[in-house]
């Protein structure tokens, strides 16, 4: 006779912890984004910006912007969230409304 393991039913699919991207509640990039202008494009992807403020940092562009394969080109505006641990290091979250 075969034993046959018994399969629980009533459990629910076990799934990797964390939010999902329904859970998390951004739908965009976050308030605390700042604009600035491409200068240069980097090796490795990383893109060198200027701020409005007039600060230099260095991004790399986020990964739904990857996934849409959003190309940027010196002089493009963007949106940038900068590290909270390194103010001269940052992410490219979108593309900036050209200033008024």
């Amino acid at each position: 006779m075969a034993h046959e393991p018994e399969m629980a039913q009533d459990r629910e699919p076990h799934h990797r912890g964390g939010a999902g991207p329904a859970e998390t509640g951004s739908s965009g990039p976050s308030p605390d984004a700042e604009p600035g202008r491409v200068l240069r494009l980097l090796p490795n992807r990383l893109v060198f910006v200027e701020l409005d403020t007039g600060e230099n940092v260095t991004a790399h562009v986020s990964g739904p912007m990857r996934v849409g394969v959003v190309r940027l080109l010196a002089g493009d505006r963007v949106l940038v969230e900068r590290s909270p641990f390194d103010a001269s290091k940052g992410r490219i979250v979108g593309r900036a409304n050209p200033p008024a």
